[in-house]
């Protein structure tokens, strides 16, 4: 059962515009983030994300503007944390937070390079949100397969329902 649901922020929660800080971004979400959030909102979110410019008190603004900051439970940022993904630490980070084992969460990312790469060497299982091929490039170039692959959040939320968290998705965990 996933008790922890970690996902990526940019072209995973929001639409990231190609050499463009997120302050200078047009902010959007990615169709069907905002929807995925609220219909998980029962199961501990954590934020795991590269950045370079921007804290987790920036990423929790943009959070707010998007109305999805109270589906969240933290925001970890590589530039607050000092290693970026794909190091484990950062998403043992994200477990120690919520308190559970890596088999107990999944992380959903878009690039296979950092999200499921960072995830398969901290032992969670991994969702790649592939709804665009902004980083195909980079799939070629690591060995790793994510546990499961999805191309929007629709078949995000199949996969999680179909037994990993059907407690949560029905609304009935405790």
């Amino acid at each position: 059962m996933i008790k922890a649901i970690f996902m990526d922020f940019g072209d995973t929660i929001v639409v990231e515009e190609e050499g463009k800080r997120l302050s200078d971004m047009e902010l959007r979400s990615v169709d069907g983030a905002a929807q995925f959030m609220k219909e998980f909102s029962k199961v501990p979110i954590v934020i795991i994300s590269n950045t370079i410019h921007s804290s987790h008190t920036d990423i929790e603004r943009l959070l707010t503007e998007l109305g999805l900051l109270q589906h969240v439970r933290k925001v970890i940022t590589s530039l607050d944390f000092g290693v970026p993904k794909p190091d484990p630490r950062i998403f043992q980070a994200a477990l120690d937070v919520v308190k559970v084992k890596a088999a107990e969460a999944i992380m959903i990312g878009d690039r296979v390079d950092m999200d499921i790469l960072g995830a398969d060497r901290a032992g969670i299982p991994s969702i790649h949100l592939h709804w665009r091929a902004r980083h195909d490039d980079k799939i070629a170039l690591v060995r790793v397969q994510p546990t499961y692959r999805a191309e929007n959040y629709e078949q995000v939320s199949q996969i999680l329902k179909k037994g990993l968290c059907s407690s949560f998705a029905m609304g009935t965990s405790s």
